[in-house]
């Protein structure tokens, strides 16, 4: 499901806040994080898990930021 999500957030258009190339890169690194939170949660490690979630959630704060929010 957030795999998904992720990868719905690459076709949206960026807000007109958004910088073009922070908003790309934004969107790739979440993506990328998302799947990493896949693969975690396969597995039965909650060191991997937290730190993929963690990943997860600097990923979503970055696409914040780069949509211009705080």
């Amino acid at each position: 499901r957030a795999a998904a999500s992720a990868t719905a957030t690459i076709s949206a258009t960026p807000p007109t806040t958004a910088n073009a190339d922070a908003w790309t890169n934004a969107t790739n690194a979440l993506v990328a994080a998302s799947g990493e939170l896949d693969t975690a949660c396969k597995s039965t490690d909650k060191t991997q898990v937290d730190a993929a979630f963690a990943k997860l959630d600097d990923g979503y704060q970055a696409l914040l930021a780069a949509a211009g929010g705080k």
